[in-house]
């Protein structure tokens, strides 16, 4: 057995003890203590992929918490189901890409809705989350509500559940994390709840995190993708059918010229320049492609050919390791970032070379924008690492490190090649993926939630982009993937000390003798540092009183493994 194979089964087993213990206290009726380990294994199967993408047991298991935790004689709004009101979930704000969607949907959507509402579940129980202020957003309108990471799950389960009973919307978009028990909880129980009083409520799911596990399945109405890859994986794993809406890009097209070219000799004809944008571990991984050697050997093959990567780069003693030592390829192969105006190192590059062995999929959309040819990847083991199966025209799309160095050595030697193909994704981008085409989208799928609530049919949404995916053979012949090449970024989740940190970062049902244990396993498993351990020996024995007024070590607890 590989030592791949060994890994998958002690998570998978890890995976079920978490369970166990969830399934375990619901039924002591210990409901705050079944919540955290259904948090953490959640969270578990989310970083540490296992062949799971969802778990109807955990669904159940958080209806029922739910449902115990709704009351009998709630306030209800006479206003249930009011068409004028919307109401958007988020776990957290200010959390980049997530928050950027989140942000564009409700600028979309303002017009259409009188009344909208968000709220945020922080559900992770860090000192530092960031609260959502009337500066947040773009809409001076909006009301947004935030549930305090300091209480317990069920009480903000609880408080969740009134505001959704007293001021009913008819829709509910969520942007949820795939751990956020409290969203799940919440909206299962105010569903029912509702139903019991022949009223319906319907609840529009965006999944941004396609490429793995997370909780929810039972409660949605309509499942969202940007990607044909998602919507084919959720279609087979998960046996949920999606609408396709996708991502647009919030670039700002200032045109001006990127600091970082301006010493280098890029002026000339003969000089082209390639450009990859990304977050550094993207391109950080396991796998047998290798960024870094890839890019290196075409700098060798074309020496008046420049490489340019945006990105949060490391310390330059820890980059250095992963440069090549020859000075002259090392000179041509810039890694900068990151730049809060990627307009003009755009507009400088000659193509666009995907992240790899994980894409971006905004950056592909951004590329197109300004007119850019890409160099694509599909990562053909885990096909959810990339965003190829938008693009079913293009051939410019590589799986190999061979095939990256051949298609970017076209680009480079011709320029009309170059041309014509910027041409191309430019058209494909304004029909497809146009702000104007994705409102249309939108208002179309909120039109259908509607329609379904007043008439209770399931008439289809039109959107041309879905038309292919209910063939069998196709489904079949995208999905395969190696679970191994899954767990290329497997985050080191460490499940005990997690539980040790809930146990004292917010309200908790846990007895010092449980967070002696959870701290005792944490140490066998090497989970807490050496550096660590005086952080957090008190606080386990203490609890989170003891840290009241200590500002400067609650800034240090930002662990989220």
């Amino acid at each position: 057995m590989s030592s791949h194979s060994v890994n998958v089964k002690q998570d998978w087993e890890q995976y079920q003890s978490l369970k166990s213990r969830a399934l375990s206290e619901f039924k002591q009726g210990n409901l705050e203590k079944s919540l955290d380990y259904t948090r953490v294994t959640a969270l578990f199967a989310w970083q540490h992929h296992c062949g799971l993408w969802y778990d109807a047991d955990l669904d159940d298991l958080l209806e029922k918490i739910g449902n115990e935790l709704t009351g009998t004689h709630l306030q209800t709004g006479n206003e249930i189901g009011s068409s004028d009101r919307i109401v958007f979930i988020t776990s957290a704000v200010n959390v980049g890409g997530l928050t950027r969607l989140l942000n564009q949907w409700m600028g979309f959507l303002k017009n259409d809705f009188k009344y909208r509402v968000l709220y945020i579940t922080n559900h992770y129980t860090s000192p530092d989350n960031f609260y959502c202020t009337s500066s947040t957003f773009q809409d001076p309108q909006l009301h947004f509500y935030n549930l305090s990471c300091y209480e317990k799950y069920t009480d903000r389960i609880q408080e969740l559940i009134k505001l959704l009973i007293k001021y009913p919307p008819q829709q509910i978009i969520l942007f949820i994390d795939p751990d956020d028990v409290i969203a799940v909880s919440a909206i299962a129980a105010v569903k029912n709840y509702l139903k019991d009083l022949k009223r319906n409520m319907r609840v529009i799911y965006v999944n941004h995190a396609d490429h793995a596990f997370w909780l929810g399945k039972k409660i949605i109405d309509t499942l969202v993708n940007f990607r044909r890859e998602g919507a084919l994986f959720s279609r087979k794993y998960r046996g949920m059918t999606s609408l396709i809406i996708p991502l647009i890009t919030g670039i700002n097209y200032l045109p001006s010229s990127p600091e970082n070219y301006r010493d280098k000799d890029l002026s000339k004809p003969q000089h082209t320049i390639s450009l990859s944008v990304g977050t550094f571990p993207k391109i950080l991984s396991k796998g047998k492609v290798d960024y870094f050697r890839t890019i290196t050997h075409l700098l060798e093959k074309y020496p008046n050919h420049y490489h340019f990567f945006i990105t949060n780069p490391p310390k330059s003693d820890i980059l250095d390791d992963y440069l090549p030592d020859n000075d002259d390829i090392k000179k041509r192969f810039i890694i900068s970032g990151p730049f809060k105006d990627l307009s003009p190192y755009y507009r400088a590059a000659d193509f666009l070379i995907e992240t790899f062995p994980l894409t971006g999929y905004t950056v592909l959309v951004e590329a197109m924008t300004f007119q850019l040819p890409i160099v694509a990847f599909k990562n053909e083991k885990f096909p959810l690492f990339s965003s190829t199966a938008n693009l079913p025209f293009y051939t410019f799309t590589a799986s190999t490190e061979e095939e990256i160095i051949a298609l970017s050595g076209k680009l480079i030697e011709n320029p009309q090649l170059r041309e014509e193909l910027g041409k191309q994704l430019y058209q494909y981008y304004l029909q497809e993926m146009h702000p104007e085409k994705i409102y249309s989208l939108l208002k179309d799928m909120i039109r259908e939630q509607k329609h379904r609530n007043e008439n209770n049919e399931l008439n289809k949404i039109k959107n041309k982009i879905l038309k292919d995916l209910n063939h069998d053979k196709m489904i079949n012949d995208s999905c395969y993937y190696e679970i191994n090449e899954s767990r290329i970024f497997n985050e080191n989740l460490k499940p005990f000390k997690q539980l040790v940190l809930q146990s004292f970062l917010k309200k908790s049902s846990f007895s010092i003798k449980e967070r002696i244990q959870f701290f005792s396993k944490a140490r066998k498993r090497n989970e807490f540092s050496r550096n660590e351990l005086y952080k957090y020996v008190v606080p386990v024995f203490l609890g989170k009183n003891y840290l009241k007024g200590l500002k400067p070590l609650k800034k240090n607890l930002r662990f989220i493994n």
